[in-house]
């Protein structure tokens, strides 16, 4: 690119930056610039800028590095929040389950509860055991 002229558009698709970027650029370096008939600004590059002219590689700069290394860090906690919902809708559906289950035993608790409650107050007694039962109770524990 050296001893020619070109817009600045060429030299921001030659950089790989910014139309806005190559501006600043050759008004930093003071580079002359020739408008021409048809109204477009040409920059006229100097022969030992050959080391400002080498394109910025995209996949090399700390931005982008940096940009790299945040999506890779999003995907990883992306990743990591949706094995922490999957778990939470396990635990949650665990838990249902166990109150469903607690809700039953309560009311057969419950039950039993008020079926105490009643033989207690009628005072209702369990049938004797026969005789058998007496006559081994009597031999083992001396019992009458």
């Amino acid at each position: 690119m050296s001893n020619e002229s070109h817009s600045y558009q060429e030299l921001a698709e030659h950089w790989g930056i910014t139309l806005a970027a190559a501006k600043q650029r050759v008004r930093r370096a003071n580079w002359k610039r020739i408008k021409g008939n048809d109204g477009t600004i040409k920059i006229l590059v100097p022969q030992d800028t050959d080391r400002i002219l080498q394109t910025v590689p995209h996949d090399k700069t700390p931005e982008n590095q940096a940009l790299d290394v945040l999506k890779d860090t999003i995907r990883t906690l992306t990743e990591a929040t949706d094995k922490q919902s999957q778990r939470i809708e396990n635990l949650t559906t665990a838990l249902l389950a166990s109150q469903e289950e607690n809700a039953s035993l309560r009311e057969k608790i419950s039950a039993l509860e008020a079926l105490q409650t009643a033989h207690q107050k009628n005072n209702i007694s369990y049938p004797r055991k026969g005789i058998i039962h007496r006559v081994l109770r009597v031999l083992y524990n001396g019992d009458t």
